[in-house]
């Protein structure tokens, strides 16, 4: 692993753990094994290091939970809506400091990052013209796509929280269901 990823994952154990704040650049230079120069020579400022690692993060989910739409295999909008659904659940029970930095960051004051990446944007630009084609089919809720997005994304980190909180990764297929129930109600057209 080269340094630069070195720093990225020693700074999330830390974020996660400690907090934005309370995570020095030294700190996080101590817990990547390299000086507090090798860590300016990759980021600028701790917000750059902030930045780049939201990206990393943000890039892994959305490549994660959107390969349905970048397969090539056409399903019924329900059944690409589940997989997505499975897909961002798994991604987050596997990666769960990845998915607690994300929800850290979005309580933050370091949203601008969000959209500057390329391949993110493809990503969430996919998702968003998959919603709107579901909505002129009349499978998906029409509204807002991105308050519908962003609501459909709650559901399932509202689930997720959940799972960590109080099942670690293990949960009875009821549960599940219902959770994915839950997000079918609000997001399709349902029959």
């Amino acid at each position: 692993m080269d340094r630069r990823e070195q720093l990225l994952d020693a700074a999330l154990d830390l974020f996660v753990s400690q907090g934005f704040h309370k995570s020095p650049t030294a700190a996080i230079s101590k817990h990547a094994g390299v000086s507090t120069g090798v860590l300016f020579h990759y980021f600028e400022t701790k917000e750059a290091l902030i930045h780049a690692l939201f990206l990393r993060t943000k890039l892994s989910l959305m490549t994660h939970a959107t390969r349905a739409l970048f397969e090539g295999k056409k399903k019924g909008v329900a059944d690409t809506l589940r997989r997505i659904w499975e897909d961002s659940v798994e991604w987050a029970l596997s990666y769960p400091l990845e998915f607690r930095f994300i929800e850290q960051y979005h309580h933050t004051l370091y949203m601008e990052a969000v959209h500057s990446d390329a391949a993110i944007r493809v990503r969430e630009e996919a998702l968003r013209s998959y919603f709107v084609d579901g909505m002129k089919a009349g499978s998906i809720q029409t509204m807002d796509p991105d308050l519908l997005i962003q609501s459909g994304y709650k559901l399932i980190t509202g689930f997720v929280e959940y799972l960590l909180e109080r099942h670690g990764h293990v949960v009875d297929p009821k549960t599940r269901e219902g959770a994915w129930a839950m997000f079918a109600r609000a997001v399709l057209v349902l029959k």
